[in-house]
């Protein structure tokens, strides 16, 4: 806390909703919410952060890779409701900003459900749809924060932590392999 701070400036555009100064100072167990002392620390829950917005980076294409129905470069950008597919003998990788790398392999559509990041506390969220094809991942180990990946497709869903899996959807039939 600063000098001049109070609840209500010191959350502003911090948190994820602004009348969250109220539940700083329960969490806090502060006698009086309207009253915060200079260099006082105050302590918030990492899920009342403010997320924003996160990308994705191709790093490779190889073949017919469209990003949205358009060619797909290497140094584009992959955000939340982008769509990527990979057409016979094609594929892609991508790298996201834990530095995990996600590759789609030949005749794969994946749907980027949610990208984003709190600029404090280190923490990255991805989650991805996979609706038909194949991909491999490398989840990196994330010793700073969280930096949770979730793969959905139609019949499961995977969220790893520090490991290589693959996943993939054919038809009907959801596959998924996980290393150690």
């Amino acid at each position: 806390v600063k000098a001049g701070s109070n609840l209500s400036t010191l959350t502003n555009g911090l948190l994820d909703r602004p009348t969250r100064w109220n539940d700083v100072a329960r969490y806090n167990h502060l006698n009086n919410a309207h009253l915060v002392q200079p260099n006082q620390i105050l302590y918030v829950p990492l899920a009342w952060l403010k997320n924003y917005p996160a990308q994705a980076r191709i790093e490779s294409v190889t073949g017919d890779v469209k990003l949205n129905g358009k060619a797909a470069q290497v140094g584009d950008l992959v955000a939340t409701g982008d769509k990527l597919e990979t057409a016979v003998g094609a594929s892609t990788r991508l790298t996201l900003p834990d530095q995990s790398s996600l590759s789609l392999l030949e005749k794969t559509q994946l749907h980027a459900t949610n990208l984003e990041q709190k600029k404090q506390g280190n923490f990255f969220n991805a989650v991805f749809r996979l609706v038909t094809g194949r991909i491999d991942a490398i989840k990196r180990k994330y010793p700073e924060g969280q930096a949770p990946l979730r793969i959905q497709a139609m019949s499961a869903t995977i969220g790893v932590r520090g490991t290589h899996f693959r996943m993939g959807q054919e038809g009907g039939n959801t596959l998924a392999e996980i290393e150690n």
